[in-house]
């Protein structure tokens, strides 16, 4: 059975406390090397023959080491510095020639005593620099981090491929190792459980209103059809028979368009825009209204099914008679067809905009697009968003 924990705890042992002794580990080993390098460094020794000269005043000439008070004792070019009135009194000055490293200093005890001066110099073949050492140590920490950080990151990727797969298969009672993931588990699994109910409703839904809807009308079309074999009818019948039957016609139409868009199924695949525009083009020809089409050359992806767009159309040409004046302005955008319409007088508050709205929205749902409806002052906006 997987013991379970909280990502965020492990996260903070396995990162912040390693993380942390690793900062710990590193400062002490910066610190014992910089006091171990302080105590052999040229400045702690100059100082110290200084300071020896001014207790027991003996001169000391060699090849490495100059201490003395007197100027002529040291080379040329040091005799310059130290002649200089702006050389720091008491403070070590550094000077790098080819081959040597030079350390000198001028010391001043006190008042009523002669200045003290100090030379050492190395040669360079013979120093020792710390800082490789210091970098090889600092890089071989990092490496080590960078090791346990891979661990890490590969102990979460396992409990994060098994809540991928639990959550492919639907295996609802498998356990996670963190916390978190149980949850997002049993969260995404519920909510599919749910999608796929409301589903399953919304089919059983969608027969039983087939059956329903197209069972009368059905019915009422043959009742209809019987009128044809019958003799001595008069004009005044015949013409409310002719317009029963338009009128059975346009419910049946309206009943299998509904229907068609209580079916579920996938967004269809993206095509290029090219086709939107010529279906737009051969609507906005035919409309029985003064429409104005502004269409952009970008092309852009879009998910188009060209029979549920044209029922769409259809829609907006319904709505456009029945509730708006003037003409229609249709615009097309990178990723967005809006269309705009005055309204017809007297229709902005005591009236609706009927079913169509109904329908673009179920149309919109099944294609992917994003519907969004607007009505400023006497002005009404329709915005179809592909994205």
């Amino acid at each position: 059975m997987i013991k379970q924990q909280t990502l965020h705890r492990f996260l903070q042992i396995n990162l912040l406390v390693p993380f942390a002794l690793f900062g710990l580990l590193w400062l002490c080993i910066a610190t014992q090397f910089y006091w171990s390098a302080l105590d052999e460094t040229a400045e702690y020794y100059v100082f110290e023959d200084a300071y020896q000269f001014v207790e027991i005043p003996t001169r000391i000439k060699t090849s490495f080491r100059i201490v003395s008070d007197e100027v002529e004792d040291f080379p040329p070019e040091i005799q310059k510095r130290f002649k200089n009135l702006a050389m720091p009194i008491d403070e070590v000055q550094y000077l790098s020639t080819q081959g040597h490293d030079v350390y000198y200093l001028k010391h001043h005890p006190s008042k009523g005593l002669d200045a003290v001066f100090v030379l050492h110099q190395f040669a360079k073949a013979d120093s020792q620099d710390i800082r490789p050492l210091l970098l090889v140590i600092m890089l071989i920490s990092l490496l080590c981090f960078a090791l346990w950080l891979l661990s890490v990151i590969q102990r979460v990727r396992a409990p994060l491929a098994q809540f991928t797969q639990n959550i492919q298969q639907g295996q609802e009672n498998a356990l996670v190792k963190f916390e978190e993931f149980q949850s997002a588990q049993n969260i995404t699994l519920a909510a599919l459980a749910s999608q796929k109910q409301q589903i399953e409703q919304q089919k059983a839904f969608a027969s039983f209103l087939s059956h329903e809807v197209r069972h009368p009308i059905t019915k009422l079309g043959h009742q209809l059809a019987q009128f044809d074999h019958m003799d001595e009818l008069s004009i005044e019948t015949l013409k409310q028979i002719d317009a029963l039957k338009t009128t059975q016609k346009e419910t049946v139409q309206l009943s299998n368009t509904i229907l068609n868009l209580l079916d579920v199924h996938a967004p269809d695949e993206k095509t290029s825009c090219s086709d939107l525009v010529i279906e737009l083009f051969n609507w906005g020809n035919s409309t029985p209204f003064p429409c104005q089409i502004d269409t952009q050359f970008e092309q852009f992806p879009v998910s188009l099914n060209t029979e549920d767009f044209a029922l769409l159309l259809n829609q907006v040409n319904t709505n456009m008679q029945r509730y708006g004046s003037g003409s229609l302005r249709v615009r097309l955008n990178t990723n967005e067809l809006v269309f705009e319409n005055d309204i017809a007088s007297g229709r902005v508050t005591s009236q609706g905009f009927g079913v169509g709205l109904f329908i673009v929205h179920a149309v919109a749902r099944k294609m992917g697009w994003r519907v969004e409806s607007t009505t400023v002052g006497e002005c009404f906006r329709l915005i179809l968003n592909f994205k």
